[in-house]
């Protein structure tokens, strides 16, 4: 859902999409949801769970979201202020 909502105003980074996912459970990432994962890698948005684990079918906490939500205002604060 963040990186759809980036991709639709125009804040994708362009560099790291090579990078490999570093994420210790990356194999049980949905195909659908791998490009998502990688922009919330590549941001820092996401940098995981204890172990710096996805765990793609947990459940967000509130504190959870409030800290990623934060993360991609920083972060297209960033990409906006560099254009």
């Amino acid at each position: 859902m963040l990186h759809n909502y980036a991709k639709y105003v125009d804040i994708t980074p362009k560099y790291g999409w090579d990078t490999p996912m570093r994420y210790p459970d990356s194999a049980s990432i949905a195909s659908w949801a791998r490009q998502g994962a990688m922009y919330c890698q590549i941001t820092g948005i996401i940098s995981g769970r204890s172990g710096g684990y996805f765990d793609p079918k947990g459940v967000a906490t509130r504190a959870e979201l409030a800290t990623m939500l934060l993360r991609m205002n920083d972060q297209m604060q960033e990409e906006l202020a560099n254009r």
